[in-house]
Parts: structure tokens; C-alpha cells; sequence
């Protein structure tokens, strides 16, 4: 439960001061609406730690997309086909063969894939403790301090 302290303006000595009127306890939300509350905070932080982890431009997310499918459509093909995303990793000097820079892709795409999952673990553990919480203390000790 909140408090809250309240001022009246008062005339004292002839000037006009702030002076304390009491503290007044303030009613916890409605759990629904703690609920909803800390549920949004929870998809807002989530979406956040997944920032961190995923490119937020379409473009360019677009050309890791791309670099990814060629990548694993490499090893399927054995090398066989043309992959012009990932031999402009090799052209551009990150990668030193086709081979390299497919391996190098396949092994940053599923380490973004471990990341992205612990998110999704914590996100989805934290929403079931909120629904099951059943005072506003509870839901706010479900929400999430530290995210992967």
C-alpha cells in the first residue's frame, strides 16, 4: 500500500506555506489491472533484451536473412549453387573461403537462437508467476530484474 502526503497552502505569520495535513494511505491497484500492468512491462522488457541480439533495421535484417538461408543451404548442397551473400563475407574479407563463412554464420545463428530462447524461458516463467500471483506484491516480485 502507497502513501501519500498531502499539503495544504496556509497563511502562517502572514506568508502563505505548504503545511502538512496528514499522510493518506492509498489503495493498492486492482490485481487485474497489476496484472496487465506488469504483463506489458514484461513484454516491453523482453522485447528489449531481444535488441540486444537481433538487428532492428529491415535492411539489414533482411541481408542476415538471407546470409543465414545461404548458409544452411550450403551445407544441404555441400557447396554446390551459387551464394552471393555469403561470398560477399568472403569478398569483404571477414571470411576466408565459402566454407568459412558458412560455418561462421550457421555457428552466430545458433548462438542468437540460445539467447532469443533463454528470453523467451524468462518471458514466458515470469507471465504464468504473474497469472498465478494473487496479491499486487506477488506480481510485482514476478516481473523480471535481470534478462539473458
Amino acid at each position: 500500500m502507497a502513501i501519500e502526503v498531502r499539503y495544504e497552502r496556509q497563511l502562517v505569520g502572514g506568508e502563505w506555506v505548504n503545511v502538512k495535513v496528514g499522510d493518506f494511505a492509498l489503495p493498492d491497484p486492482p490485481i487485474a489491472i497489476a496484472k496487465q500492468t506488469a504483463k506489458e512491462q514484461v513484454s516491453a522488457d523482453a522485447e528489449t533484451a531481444r535488441s540486444r541480439h537481433i538487428t532492428l533495421g529491415s535492411g539489414k535484417a533482411l541481408d542476415y536473412e538471407k546470409t543465414s538461408a545461404e548458409a544452411i543451404r550450403y551445407v544441404e548442397s555441400n557447396g554446390q549453387g551459387e551464394y552471393p551473400f555469403l561470398q560477399a563475407r568472403v569478398d569483404s574479407g571477414r571470411y576466408a573461403n565459402l566454407a568459412a563463412a558458412a560455418a561462421g554464420i550457421s555457428a552466430m545463428d545458433y548462438q542468437k537462437s540460445i539467447s532469443l530462447a533463454a528470453i523467451t524461458r524468462v518471458e514466458d516463467t515470469a507471465k504464468l508467476a504473474i497469472d498465478a500471483a494473487s496479491t499486487v506484491d506477488q506480481v510485482t516480485a514476478a516481473i523480471p530484474q535481470v534478462w539473458p
